[in-house]
Order: structure tokens, then sequence, then C-alpha cells
């Protein structure tokens, strides 16, 4: 018996037409998929980090009392560099009291976020009130 001459192997054009268009319709999605990964993890990064420094900066007002002085605002320097803040307070409708806000700022892919802490403080200082020594 003779054996037949096989076929050279290999893809037909169509095979790589069809390859190349799954190709042109997958990457584009899973490179979208990681960089919006890469986003989510930057970001929440930086807002537990923006975090805590708010809670820092507002624990300082408060014992300095530097919230009296009206509306604040700056840059954390190093190793914070890109972090802004700003404090603000404002009249609470009840009692003598004030609203004290710590704003901190920070980017992400060319996007503004911004975390923010309040609390109350009394309008009066200690002084005022006859706690001091």
């Amino acid at each position: 018996m003779r054996r037949q001459a096989d076929r050279p192997r290999g893809f037909t054009f169509i095979e790589i037409l069809a390859a190349m268009l799954f190709m042109a319709l997958v990457v584009p999605v899973a490179m979208q998929g990681l960089l919006l990964a890469n986003q989510v993890t930057q970001r929440a990064t930086r807002m537990r980090q923006a975090g805590a420094l708010a809670e820092r900066l507002l624990n300082e007002a408060l014992v300095t009392e530097s919230w009296r002085d009206g509306d604040l605002a700056g840059a954390f320097g190093r190793p914070w560099e890109g972090y802004d803040w700003r404090i603000t307070s404002q009249p609470w409708p009840e009692d003598t009291m004030r609203l004290v806000t710590v704003e901190v700022g920070y980017q992400v892919q060319d996007q503004r976020f911004v975390e923010r802490l309040s609390t109350l403080a009394s309008e009066f200082a200690e002084e005022d009130a006859g706690l001091s020594e």
C-alpha cells in the first residue's frame, strides 16, 4: 500500500483572522480591567492613608485649638507629598458648639478624592468656662 502524501500543516487564513479578531476584542477589555484594578488598589491605599492623616490632624487641631483661628489649609510635606488638607469650623444649630471638619485631598490617576472627618467642639475655650487651674 502506498501512503498518501501528508498535506502541509498550518493555520488557514480564516483561522488567523478569527484569532486576530478575538485578540482585538479581548485585549482592550483585559487592559481596562487591569487599569481599573490598579486604580481601586491605589485608591484604597491612599484613602486609608488620608483617613489616618485626617484623624491625626483633627486631634491636633482640637488639642491646640487651632480650629479657632478660622479656616486653615495646607499641604503635607515628606513623606506625605501629594496630600493636602483643610480645616473648617461652622456653627452648630444646637448649644454653643462648632462643627470642626478636616478634609484631606489626594489624586489617583488624574481623579481628585477627599476624605472628611468631623466632630463637635465647644465654642468656648476652657479658660472661659472656668475649667483651667
